[in-house]
C-alpha cells in the first residue's frame, strides 16, 4: 500500500509578498523570480493578481466563527 506524502501549507509572510510583487514590478518574469526564490510561479502569479486587484498584500480575514475566548485570553 502507498502513502501519499502530506504537503504543509506555510503561509508566506506580508514582507515576502511585498518583496515578490516588488521584484515582479520590476521586470521580473515569474519563471525568474521562481527560480531566485523558491516559491512556485503559480503562487507568485497569485499574489501579483491579488496585490493588483485588492492593491495590497495583506491576508484577508478568514470567514467562519471566532475561536471561544476563555480567561487566559482576557
Amino acid at each position: 500500500m502507498e502513502t501519499s506524502a502530506i504537503k504543509k501549507i506555510s503561509h508566506l509572510s506580508t514582507e515576502r509578498r511585498a518583496m515578490l510583487v516588488g521584484m515582479s514590478e520590476a521586470g521580473l518574469k515569474y519563471t525568474e523570480i521562481s527560480q531566485n526564490t523558491g516559491i512556485s510561479k503559480s503562487t507568485i502569479k497569485d499574489i501579483v493578481h491579488r496585490y493588483h486587484v485588492q492593491g495590497s498584500v495583506e491576508t484577508a480575514p478568514r470567514s467562519g466563527r471566532p475561536k471561544k475566548l476563555v480567561d487566559r485570553d482576557l
